[in-house]
Protein backbone atom coordinates (compact mmCIF):
# COMPACT_ATOMS: atom_id res chain seq x y z
CA UNK A 1 0.00 0.00 0.00
CA UNK A 2 1.32 3.67 -0.87
CA UNK A 3 0.86 5.77 2.02
CA UNK A 4 1.17 9.87 1.39
CA UNK A 5 0.75 12.71 2.94
CA UNK A 6 2.57 12.64 6.41
CA UNK A 7 4.27 16.06 6.96
CA UNK A 8 7.45 13.77 8.19
CA UNK A 9 8.63 12.54 4.39
CA UNK A 10 10.39 9.25 5.96
CA UNK A 11 6.67 8.25 6.96
CA UNK A 12 5.29 8.24 3.28
CA UNK A 13 5.62 5.35 0.78
CA UNK A 14 5.22 1.50 0.03
CA UNK A 15 4.53 -0.52 2.61
CA UNK A 16 4.10 -4.48 2.11
CA UNK A 17 2.87 -6.81 5.00
CA UNK A 18 5.81 -8.94 6.48
CA UNK A 19 4.27 -12.12 7.63
CA UNK A 20 8.28 -13.01 9.19
CA UNK A 21 7.84 -10.23 11.40
CA UNK A 22 4.65 -10.48 14.51
CA UNK A 23 4.57 -7.98 16.88
CA UNK A 24 1.78 -7.76 19.60
CA UNK A 25 0.22 -10.60 17.63
CA UNK A 26 0.07 -9.23 13.76
CA UNK A 27 2.53 -9.30 11.28
CA UNK A 28 3.47 -5.62 10.58
CA UNK A 29 4.03 -3.36 7.18
CA UNK A 30 7.61 -2.44 6.55
CA UNK A 31 7.95 0.66 4.69
CA UNK A 32 10.35 0.05 1.63
CA UNK A 33 12.53 2.39 3.13
CA UNK A 34 13.19 0.33 5.69
CA UNK A 35 12.82 3.58 8.32
CA UNK A 36 9.67 3.05 9.38
CA UNK A 37 7.12 0.07 10.16
CA UNK A 38 3.55 0.10 10.63
CA UNK A 39 2.09 -2.77 13.63
CA UNK A 40 -0.93 -3.22 15.67
CA UNK A 41 -0.81 -1.31 18.93
CA UNK A 42 -2.89 -3.96 21.06
CA UNK A 43 -3.72 -1.54 24.25
CA UNK A 44 -4.76 1.34 21.36
CA UNK A 45 -6.54 -0.67 19.18
CA UNK A 46 -4.63 1.27 16.64
CA UNK A 47 -2.28 0.76 14.33
CA UNK A 48 1.52 2.86 14.76
CA UNK A 49 4.18 3.71 12.70
CA UNK A 50 7.37 3.25 14.28
CA UNK A 51 11.23 2.87 13.52
CA UNK A 52 13.06 -0.52 13.94
CA UNK A 53 15.46 0.68 16.70
CA UNK A 54 12.03 0.41 18.89
CA UNK A 55 10.81 -2.92 17.87
CA UNK A 56 12.10 -4.40 21.17
CA UNK A 57 10.23 -1.95 23.25
CA UNK A 58 6.77 -2.55 21.01
CA UNK A 59 7.19 -6.32 21.68
CA UNK A 60 6.92 -5.72 25.16
CA UNK A 61 3.54 -3.59 24.94
CA UNK A 62 4.44 -0.07 24.37
CA UNK A 63 2.81 1.68 21.49
CA UNK A 64 5.52 4.63 20.52
CA UNK A 65 4.84 6.22 17.55
CA UNK A 66 4.95 9.05 14.89
CA UNK A 67 1.54 8.70 13.39
CA UNK A 68 -1.68 6.44 13.68
CA UNK A 69 -4.20 4.57 11.79
CA UNK A 70 -7.69 4.14 13.07
CA UNK A 71 -8.84 1.03 11.51
CA UNK A 72 -8.80 -3.38 12.45
CA UNK A 73 -7.63 -3.74 8.91
CA UNK A 74 -4.63 -1.79 8.22
CA UNK A 75 -5.76 -1.55 4.33
CA UNK A 76 -8.87 -0.25 5.83
CA UNK A 77 -7.33 2.85 7.65
CA UNK A 78 -9.34 5.92 6.60
CA UNK A 79 -9.06 8.16 9.60
CA UNK A 80 -5.05 9.47 10.53
CA UNK A 81 -3.04 10.95 12.97
CA UNK A 82 0.73 11.94 13.15
CA UNK A 83 2.41 13.72 15.90
CA UNK A 84 3.48 17.29 15.72
CA UNK A 85 4.98 19.65 17.95
CA UNK A 86 4.55 16.75 21.02
CA UNK A 87 0.83 16.48 19.77
CA UNK A 88 -1.48 14.76 17.97
CA UNK A 89 -2.52 16.36 14.81
CA UNK A 90 -5.31 15.23 12.50
CA UNK A 91 -3.16 14.02 8.70
CA UNK A 92 -4.52 14.07 5.64
CA UNK A 93 -3.32 11.23 4.48
CA UNK A 94 -3.61 9.63 0.56
CA UNK A 95 -3.60 5.95 0.40
CA UNK A 96 -3.08 3.44 -3.14
CA UNK A 97 -3.49 -0.05 -3.16
CA UNK A 98 -1.49 -1.88 -5.22
CA UNK A 99 -1.15 -5.30 -6.68
CA UNK A 100 0.38 -7.44 -4.19
CA UNK A 101 4.12 -8.32 -4.58
CA UNK A 102 5.31 -12.33 -5.47
CA UNK A 103 8.60 -13.22 -4.97
CA UNK A 104 9.87 -15.27 -7.74
CA UNK A 105 10.98 -18.74 -6.40
CA UNK A 106 13.84 -20.30 -8.68
CA UNK A 107 14.47 -24.73 -7.88
CA UNK A 108 18.13 -24.83 -7.14
CA UNK A 109 19.14 -27.79 -9.62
Amino acid sequence: MNVSGFRLAPLNGVYSKDPTKVVQGRSVYMNHNNGFFAYWCEKNEEWRFSIPEYVEMIQQGSCRGWAVGMAIAFPDVSEWYEMVDNGWQPANIVTECLQPWHASVQDDE
